[in-house]
């Protein structure tokens, strides 16, 4: 289910997946889904598995730091500019 609500179906699971984002490898299980506009989503699921290890999160500047394997990481999202 995604943020609106909507199913969606999947079309496999991949475990393990090695993922590098800003020169980070983070190990994911992920779905794989028909969505457009977007390589990889990380929602819910990927944040919980970082449990209480979420240091900062500045929506606003769209970056996340939080302690992944005995040091901290950060990303840095790309500025979404909104018409409201």
């Amino acid at each position: 289910m995604v943020g609106s609500g909507q199913r969606l179906p999947i079309e496999g699971i991949i475990h393990n997946l090695d993922i590098c984002i800003q020169g980070h490898h983070l190990f994911l299980s992920v779905f794989v889904m028909p969505l457009a506009g977007s390589d990889v989503v990380m929602g819910a699921s990927w944040l919980s598995t970082l449990g209480a290890h979420i240091a900062l999160a500045f929506y606003s500047k769209a970056s996340l730091k939080f302690y992944l394997n005995g040091s901290f990481v950060q990303l840095q999202g790309e500025k979404v500019l909104y018409p409201y």
